[in-house]
């Protein structure tokens, strides 16, 4: 059979032009078409974060009214009622999102995050994920250059730190203002209840181009130790916070350089795992178990001062397994924690409870799509600055 050479050629131009024409449909139709789809995702993850930052959410007052629950909640926002300032946060809103797991919050005021999905509208016909992260804008890290006893035989306690800044992009925040507000607490045993009496100082520095700078504490420590004998000394606990100001952004670490006990609070009230705990007055005894006894009065700190205040105790409200105070100065959005005193038998402990506690990740689950769209912005909690990152996704692809 003779075979026809032009016939073959042009047989193989013709499927050469169809492939052609169909790559070019796909890539002219396809393509467009996928980045509509990334495109609506972002549309999505811009809304919800517009929805989380610059509403308040209803009822309004969700955060610090902790006789709201979720269930009487009908939409989802953590700004803060009033606030003229754009993605201004409401502390107490931020601290219901705490996973219970993690931080000393009653799961009673916990929200699911399942039902701030629905909220937001993320449970519709389309289902989305999402997942938020709330970190402070700026990294403070201290560590110990040198300790000093205040007494003979005493704990070893900081006298000297070293305080290093980083920008939220992790870079050394050169020439940041550095404070340390340092508190001394002493704690004096009265019958009907305990009273503590507050030492505190705030000491300044700048950072070098490193990022890093020295808080020295040495000549104040040497101040307790000449002023106050050793028995008030002994029932004593030093915290301290660093407070740093770097172009305008603002962060605040709580350190403990010693045994501590982490709190959690809401509004006014302060609450703390109840296994941890003693009230003075009680028979509590179990063995193998720690019993902590707080003094009546606690420390309300701000980056410059300290206030003193005392605690009503409000246990019993179906918060099963914490126990719960109530502050009697108003914990205003510029306070950054607020510390307690307490004794197991004869050694004398920090129990912190830092507003916001941080890291906080809150959603429903990690990213589980190919497409995930991110959004950060840089949000105000109280006086201070942190990172809120957004995540959506789609838990089911087209």
């Amino acid at each position: 059979m003779e075979v026809n050479i032009d016939a073959i050629l042009s047989g193989l131009v013709l499927i050469l032009m169809i492939t052609s024409t169909l790559s070019f449909v796909f890539t002219a139709a396809y393509g467009p078409l996928e980045a509509v789809q990334e495109h609506e995702l972002e549309n999505v993850a811009n809304t919800i974060l517009d929805r989380i930052l610059l509403t308040p959410g209803s009822p309004s007052d969700w955060g610090s009214n902790i006789a709201v629950t979720q269930g009487a909640m009908t939409s989802f926002g953590l700004a803060k009622e009033g606030s003229t300032t754009l993605m201004d946060l409401d502390p107490s809103k931020v601290m219901r999102l705490a996973d219970p797991a993690l931080f000393p919050i009653p799961r009673s005021l916990h929200i699911d995050p399942i039902r701030a999905a629905t909220l937001l509208g993320l449970r519709s016909d389309i289902r989305y994920g999402f997942l938020v992260t709330i970190t402070p804008a700026l990294n403070i890290s201290a560590t110990q250059v040198s300790n000093v006893s205040l007494y003979k035989g005493g704990d070893m306690i900081p006298s000297v730190l070293s305080v290093g800044v980083l920008s939220y992009d992790l870079i050394p925040a050169a020439n940041a203002e550095v404070r340390a507000l340092i508190v001394l607490s002493v704690l004096y045993p009265e019958k009907d209840q305990d009273l503590s009496e507050v030492y505190a100082t705030t000491i300044s520095a700048t950072t070098d181009w490193q990022g890093r700078c020295v808080v020295n504490a040495t000549g104040w420590l040497a101040g307790l130790h000449d002023d106050l004998s050793k028995k008030e000394l002994k029932k004593s606990y030093i915290s301290v916070m660093v407070y740093a100001e770097y172009h305008g952004i603002t962060s605040a670490v709580v350190f403990d350089f010693g045994s501590t006990i982490r709190g959690g609070s809401i509004g006014d009230y302060l609450f703390v795992n109840a296994s941890q705990v003693y009230v003075p007055g009680q028979k509590y005894k179990k063995k193998g178990q720690y019993t902590l006894m707080f003094n009546a009065s606690q420390l309300i700190v701000l980056p410059d001062h300290v206030i003193p205040g005392y605690l009503i105790n409000v246990t019993g409200r179906g918060w099963d397994g914490y126990k719960a105070y109530r502050v009697s100065t108003p914990l205003i959005d510029q306070v950054v924690a607020a510390y307690l005193i307490g004794s197991i038998k004869k050694d004398y402990y920090s129990i912190a409870f830092p507003r916001p506690l941080t890291p906080i990740t809150f959603g429903t689950g990690a990213p589980s799509a190919m497409k995930t769209a991110v959004l950060r912005r840089v949000v105000r909690i109280g006086g201070l600055h942190f990172l809120f990152e957004l995540k959506v996704w789609r838990e089911v692809e087209p």
